[in-house]
């Protein structure tokens, strides 16, 4: 008989606060309780898309507190990102930065890159705010940047846009 030991670990807790700037508004969610990386965020009003246009769509909340970093001194920012289900509709957010320092209200800047105009509705999910870890000078990390005239090889080299054949 193989006996497996439970590897023991410490558990991260992010808590991060927002104020309801709508009284319709929704604090992110995620859909299921494990495993999902984005929490859904709401638009708190009927918003017309223009077809080929860029609209911001409210949100009705305003970050009141995030931490800037947890208890290992992992910093955080909030991203924003496209729905699937959206996205099939050629409607996507222009992907935002939400930094744990931002105050004001939280706006979703969506694109419609379809040829007829989309309505977002009330209650609708615009976008999905995704937790990043980032590096970024701080108490424990100090990013430099340096100009050097040597660029070291790759096997992938300067190949992009398509390179890996999709």
């Amino acid at each position: 008989i193989e006996r497996v030991n439970k590897m023991s670990y410490m558990k991260t807790e992010v808590t991060i606060k927002f104020v309801k700037t709508h009284p319709d508004a929704v604090i992110p969610q995620s859909a299921h309780d494990m495993g999902d990386a984005g929490y859904d965020i709401y638009a708190v009003e009927d918003t017309v898309l223009p077809a080929g246009e860029v609209t911001i769509v409210k949100t009705g909340l305003q970050l009141a507190d995030c931490r800037l970093e947890d208890l290992r001194g992992n910093q955080f920012f909030l991203d924003i990102r496209s729905r699937s289900g959206l996205s099939r509709q050629l409607i996507f957010p222009v992907t935002g930065t939400v930094d744990s320092i931002y105050r004001g209200e939280i706006g979703v800047v969506l694109a419609n890159l379809s040829k007829k105009d989309y309505q977002v509705k009330k209650g609708d999910r615009v976008a999905q705010m995704v937790i990043q870890q980032i590096l970024a000078n701080g108490p424990s990390t100090l990013v430099t940047f340096v100009e050097t005239d040597h660029v070291t090889e790759t096997k992938r080299g300067a190949r992009g846009y398509g390179s890996t054949g999709t």
